[in-house]
């Protein structure tokens, strides 16, 4: 029973200690959570293999009963969707390689982009918190490139997982669609990261109030590794499934 969960124990590890690279006042702190930095280029990378892994599995899915309700497809297309989710998410993570080949930002979207980068997750339409307020409600109103991506982990790593094993209707209208379901171990992973950042969070703004920065990073870093991993397990499934035919 062990061995089955010996990488969620792994990777829960790993985060925990992970946020310790954000102590303020340490010399490393920098050196990890910069922009350009090892994490950040750690999330890129995760994202990057993810992307590559699910595009392998679209590939792979062509003539395997791949269906959405009674509409027929070539191939599996909900791989397909998450490969190019990912690539944007590895493609906005490096500012589309403007930093590594050095090119300059166009004019009309530097104007835009609060950072001056060749990406979206950083114009201005996502900066407006301040002009919305505190309230819960004013709150939902914020539309940002984060919370985007919370609200598509939450739905596919544990609403689906959550609803398909608990309801035979909902499982039917999964299978109808064709959705890979993940196992709920990866939304676990996920909550208990979000959870451990705002541990962090709190305990470290004891020593500093610039700290929220450099754990957002690892935040997103650790994320980006258990996608990474999904599409490992997504992959090994495949691929096993396929070596049996």
């Amino acid at each position: 029973m062990l061995s089955k969960f010996k990488i969620p124990i792994f990777l829960f590890v790993l985060f925990a200690v992970s946020y310790f690279l954000a102590i303020p006042d340490v010399k490393y702190d920098e050196y990890f959570t910069a922009e350009d930095s090892w994490i950040e280029n750690i999330t890129a990378l995760a994202f990057l293999i993810a992307a590559i892994l699910f595009y392998i599995c679209f590939w792979q899915s062509k003539g395997r009963g791949n269906k959405i309700f009674s509409i027929t497809t070539n191939r599996n297309y909900i791989y397909f969707f998450l490969a190019l989710l990912f690539f944007v998410a590895f493609g906005e993570e490096i500012s589309w390689g403007q930093r590594i080949f050095g090119w300059s930002t166009p004019e009309a979207l530097a104007a835009a982009n609060f950072q001056n980068e060749t990406n979206i997750h950083n114009l201005d339409i996502f900066t407006f918190k301040d002009e919305v307020g505190d309230g819960f409600w004013s709150t939902l109103l914020i539309i940002t490139p984060g919370r985007l991506f919370f609200y598509f982990w939450f739905s596919f790593l544990v609403l689906l997982p959550l609803l398909s094993n608990s309801f035979s209707s909902i499982h039917k209208l999964v299978k109808k669609i064709n959705i890979p379901v993940p196992p709920i171990w990866f939304g676990v992973l996920m909550i208990l990261n979000l959870v451990l950042s705002k541990f962090y969070i709190k305990t470290m703004a004891y020593y500093s109030e610039e700290v929220s920065g450099s754990i957002a990073e690892i935040k997103e870093g650790n994320y980006a590794i258990v996608i990474a991993v999904l599409a490992v397990y997504f992959y090994h499934n495949r691929y096993n499934a396929l070596s049996k035919k």
